[in-house]
């Protein structure tokens, strides 16, 4: 939900296409899913607590001694085979049939994991193929997770990136729930400025409509409504106008441009988004800004992990704020996707004094 709402976020999994959803997770009939999040956990912390989890839910026995993956391949074979020595499935008569890890914020697992010789991905590769339609796992994070499934050998896990919605999905977002409750907007076309203003991130075109539901409710208690014809409640060109133009949702839309910033924790895309608020401000206008440009300034102000990048690994940076709707591409080139974005970046001397400090914090 999260990951949607905040229009972020990376989900690896093997054969996503193939989870599990109808009358899911069901216990009763020896179905488990568990959400475990492993923020700031390496491989090893990982692994413990992902067998506590288990251990607490009576899957695995209490007392069983597990202190590598391997040891864990073992538990959940035995588990998986009906010959689990825990206490609880099999006193009440019951098998497991089918158990799924949703393993969240698991960046800081997926670098260790690639970042050593480390026997989790195989593990649990392993029990998804010996288990196939029985043992499934998620592994989501953040943006940067792309990096490790590009740049591994996981070998078939399949992602799936959360970005900005399409037109199409973000109109079905704001008309569907809205109609439903009997809110009909008057001019189809003022649903492009909607999503222009939302950036297309659904958690923005969510809050916008719940405005429109709570202004609606004032509305009843002022009596701007008669009770006699509405619904459906007729929003027009001025209603809808002065919803966008709100403080309240002006300043969601600046968090999650702050929030889709800050992403990669080494600060990679607010650098260049600094990078090319500077070049709008020294050219008193929005400008293409090249690759070369971006890498000299950098240069300039000492941020070296970006000035030493390679074309390559710059350009797949750039591209992925150009998924994540911060960025425009024009030709070779690149902007500012809402000319907003510009002046929520800081005035001129805010810009310049981040661009400075950014590599002593």
């Amino acid at each position: 939900g999260r990951y949607v709402s905040e229009g972020r976020g990376v989900i690896i999994s093997v054969h996503a296409d193939t989870l599990w959803y109808d009358d899911y997770p069901d216990p009763e009939n020896g179905d488990f899913a568990f959400f475990i999040e492993l923020k700031g956990l390496d491989s090893d912390k990982s692994l413990e607590k992902i067998v506590r989890e288990l251990k607490e839910a009576g899957l695995i026995n209490a007392d069983k001694s597990i202190n590598n993956w391997d040891d864990f391949s073992f538990a959940i074979k035995d588990l998986m085979n009906g010959k689990s020595t825990n206490n609880n499935a099999e006193s009440n008569g019951k098998s497991v049939n089918k158990l799924m890890l949703l393993l969240d914020e698991s960046d800081d697992f997926l670098a260790s994991v690639e970042n050593s010789a480390n026997r989790a991905i195989d593990v649990l590769r392993e029990l998804r193929e010996t288990f196939s339609g029985s043992f499934k796992f998620v592994l989501a994070g953040l943006h940067k997770v792309i990096r490790f499934e590009k740049n591994s050998s996981f070998g078939n896990l399949d992602h799936i990136s959360v970005l900005p919605f399409s037109p199409t999905d973000a109109l079905e977002l704001l008309i569907k729930p809205m109609s439903c409750l009997g809110f009909v907007i008057e001019d189809e076309g003022l649903t492009s400025a909607i999503f222009s203003k939302a950036n297309y991130y659904p958690g923005l075109i969510q809050y916008y409509c719940k405005m429109i539901v709570d202004a609606a409710g004032d509305n009843y208690l002022q009596r701007n409504f008669d009770v006699t014809k509405n619904p459906p409640y007729k929003l027009d060109d001025e209603y809808l106008k002065n919803m966008l133009g709100k403080r309240d949702f002006q300043d969601e839309i600046n968090k999650k441009f702050q929030i889709t910033l800050k992403l990669d924790d080494d600060n990679y895309y607010e650098v260049i988004a600094l990078v090319i608020a500077l070049e709008y401000y020294e050219n008193n206008r929005p400008v293409h800004v090249s690759i070369d440009k971006i890498r000299e300034t950098c240069f300039i102000y000492d941020i070296d992990k970006i000035a030493d990048m390679s074309d390559t690994e710059l350009e797949n940076l750039l591209s992925e704020m150009v998924e994540l709707n911060l960025l425009r591409k024009v030709d070779d080139q690149y902007e500012f996707n809402r000319y907003a974005f510009w002046h929520m970046m800081g005035t001129e001397s805010e810009v310049n004094t981040r661009l400075t400090t950014i590599n002593k914090q």
